[in-house]
């Protein structure tokens, strides 16, 4: 005799399912994914972007070759016009162009896609932490679904390999906020690792810096809040140590794949991320929106938030909707952890409206606040399904 329907979506939405069942399927999920990339990493072409950023790789590789004396490093990568990026993708796909079987583009956008994969595994490790297996589960299922993600992890080396690492960052804060104020040095060199190969890719990373001294400082009330025998001082002194490892081993990170920088480097990454936010590149004056030719110092401030909406999938807005509507009718109480995930996914959308900044080639830009959008999205829905289950199943 078969089960009640009841029966079945109780069975499904359980909280009793096991974690090691969830990673079990996560494992089956990445799986499939790996045997996709394999199957499919030679179908992809080549971008506009791709030949001078494999020539700036072999620059940086002959710039530590010659033990910092090759001067001729500086004038080529300026005339590559990649002086104000980091070359850590170049750096890392380069020996294995050398040593893998296949064409030099082939084998970097399956490094590329592998990158990729690990962006899917940070969704997971961030679903899980602020939620559950389940909710890790449907936060890598929903990021792989997510077109743009999946297609950019072949060939595009500048833009999703930073998405990856940001989210990685944003994980690893998380982590620190959950065991503030006692760090391990461990949890230290991770996150300080994680933000520094994000900077590795786009001195935009930066903003990195800001959220993690902006919740540090937070989750420093908190703790003064809720101890009585907590010393401010002594802990704003602890915190302030904290952040100065975490933001000197990123500083370094960066640098040890951005030669360009090593002459100043603590004012060249500064006027980069200047230079971005305010002049755009020499090498794209307009950009094609809306059926005409703009330029890009010129798009409108609906630029970013328009692309957003005709690119990213409808069940991606089903659950921000779901998410929305949760926070107003349950009025859950919102951590720490959770208000850092939403304000890396829109506070760069926000500052990029208000600041104006110089946009073309579509979401590209800001391909990096799709994942957090993404895990925004699966909580929401986590949290429509399990009330609207629970209900059903209490009524059946």
């Amino acid at each position: 005799m078969s089960q009640p329907l009841s029966q079945h979506i109780k069975r499904v939405f359980s909280t009793d399912t096991t974690p090691d069942l969830w990673q079990t399927r996560f494992y089956l999920l990445i799986g499939i994914y790996l045997v996709i990339i394999l199957i499919t990493f030679t179908e992809y072409g080549i971008t506009i972007d791709e030949p001078p950023q494999v020539e700036y790789g072999q620059e940086i590789i002959k710039w530590y070759q010659s033990f910092f004396q090759y001067r001729g490093y500086f004038e080529r990568v300026a005339t590559l016009d990649l002086e104000r990026y980091g070359g850590l993708f170049e750096t890392l796909a380069y020996p294995f162009t050398r040593i893998l079987p296949f064409s030099v583009y082939d084998t970097r956008h399956l490094c590329n896609a592998l990158i990729g994969l690990t962006g899917i595994v940070a969704a997971y490790r961030l679903g899980t932490a602020l939620g559950s297996p389940a909710l890790g589960l449907l936060g890598a299922c929903f990021l792989l679904l997510t077109p743009r993600y999946y297609g950019h992890t072949f060939n595009n080396p500048k833009d999703l390999p930073f998405a990856v690492f940001y989210l990685w960052s944003i994980y690893a804060i998380i982590q620190c906020l959950s065991d503030l104020p006692h760090l391990s040095w461990k949890r230290i060199g991770l996150t300080g690792l994680a933000i520094g190969l994000a900077l590795g890719i786009r001195v935009g990373g930066l903003v990195l810096f800001g959220y993690l001294g902006l919740f540090f400082f937070l989750r420093y009330i908190q703790i003064s809040t809720q101890s009585r025998s907590a010393s401010w001082s002594g802990l704003l002194r602890q915190s302030i140590g904290q952040l100065l490892v975490i933001y000197t081993i990123a500083w370094i990170t960066m640098l040890a794949f951005w030669p360009t920088a090593q002459p100043a480097p603590l004012t060249f990454p500064i006027n980069a991320l200047l230079n971005f936010a305010q002049y755009g590149t020499p090498d794209f004056t307009t950009t094609l929106f809306e059926g005409r030719h703009i330029d890009i110092n010129d798009v409108p401030r609906y630029y970013a938030p328009l692309w957003l909406l005709l690119a990213l999938p409808e069940f991606l807005f089903l659950g921000l909707a779901a998410g929305i509507t949760h926070l107003v009718l349950q009025r859950p109480h919102i951590d720490l952890q959770w208000l850092l995930l939403g304000f890396s996914a829109t506070f760069p959308l926000l500052l990029i409206i208000t600041l104006g900044t110089p946009l073309y080639d579509g979401l590209r830009h800001i391909l990096f606040t799709i994942p957090p959008l993404v895990l925004l999205s699966a909580a929401g829905l986590e949290a429509l399904v399990s009330k609207t289950s629970k209900q059903w199943i209490k009524k059946s």
